[in-house]
């Protein structure tokens, strides 16, 4: 019985070490995502109109049509902790019969939130 426990002990320090010596630091992509050019015609296209999440309907209380509007679904360095993006990942948005946002898309999004999300335009 205490060898069990000894033994359980040991093994929840041994992966404590292991789990606080690993640095997990995230990699920032060098290609420069900006707002006006890359993310906005994306949101635009597919989020931001009519009968969705326009300045006029915004359905569910959310306008995405401005910038100040998508920051408020989105957490700045974090894509995991944003509610933009947790939703066009999962499908759920936009919903059926458009088209979900294909993977560059979706990978524009997620670099754009993780350098910063931003509000820059850039010269394409």
């Amino acid at each position: 019985m205490i060898l069990k426990r000894i033994l359980g002990i040991t093994a929840i320090l041994a992966m404590a070490l292991l789990y606080f010596s690993c640095k997990h630091e995230t990699v920032i992509p060098e290609q420069k995502v900006c707002f006006t050019a890359d993310v906005q015609p994306i949101i635009n296209a597919n989020c931001a109109n009519t009968g969705c999440h326009d300045a006029i309907t915004h359905e569910e209380g959310i306008d995405l049509s401005s910038y100040n509007g998508i920051m408020k679904e989105v957490s700045a360095g974090k894509p995991y902790d944003s509610e933009l993006y947790d939703i066009i990942r999962s499908g759920e948005m936009p919903p059926s019969p458009r088209t979900a946002l294909n993977s560059d898309q979706m990978k524009l999004i997620y670099v754009w939130i993780l350098q910063g999300a931003k509000n820059e335009a850039c010269a394409k």
